[in-house]
């Protein structure tokens, strides 16, 4: 729980970071909101240049998870004897890699990104707080803040379901790649 805690409270502090370096010192993106209001009309290059803070403040920690389970899960099933078995038999290996070692090697990364789509979830509510972008995020916080519980216990219920589906999805994709699963 306080690593959780830990993590939440670092997405802020990253989220203004950025804010201060990016944005306010070298002017590169927008500090804040969704869309710039001098505008006339709202264009999806405009909507991206203001989403590319938030959307790395918010996923580069679990960038970073998936980035290292991937290597450490590629490099364990490169040293499997059976690929050492299908070398000696002359594969390419690019056959190797993605016929044999990718479809052993995606179930435990398959689980990981299910499983950081909730801490995703969790942080974008700091990261729409700082860089003030509308979503469920920010409503929760306000209701939190208008002590409105009703809708911050509707917001916790869509945000588990969510989770509950993308978990369940997980748990088909892996259940579809390998077999051994089905069968328990």
């Amino acid at each position: 729980m306080f690593l959780r805690r830990h993590n939440q409270r670092s997405t802020a502090r990253k989220g203004v970071i950025l804010m201060v370096v990016l944005a306010l010192r070298l002017g590169w993106f927008p500090a804040t909101g969704m869309y710039s209001m001098r505008a006339a009309h709202v264009t999806i290059a405009d909507l991206l240049h203001h989403m590319v803070l938030p959307a790395i403040t918010t996923a580069s920690v679990s960038a970073a998870i998936i980035a290292r389970l991937v290597r450490s899960s590629f490099l364990d099933v490169i040293r499997k004897h059976y690929v050492t078995a299908l070398r000696a038999k002359g594969l390419s290996e690019r056959a190797i890699v993605f016929r044999h070692a990718l479809k052993n090697a995606l179930p435990p990364i398959i689980n990981i990104v299910g499983l950081q789509i909730g801490y995703l979830m969790g942080g974008a509510l700091f990261t729409e707080v700082v860089f003030s972008w509308p979503g469920i995020g920010l409503q929760i916080y306000s209701s939190i803040v208008a002590r409105d519980l009703p809708v911050v216990q509707a917001a916790v219920l869509v945000t588990t379901f969510v989770f509950v589906l993308v978990n369940l999805g997980t748990d088909i994709v892996v259940a579809a790649l390998d077999p051994r699963i089905r069968r328990a």
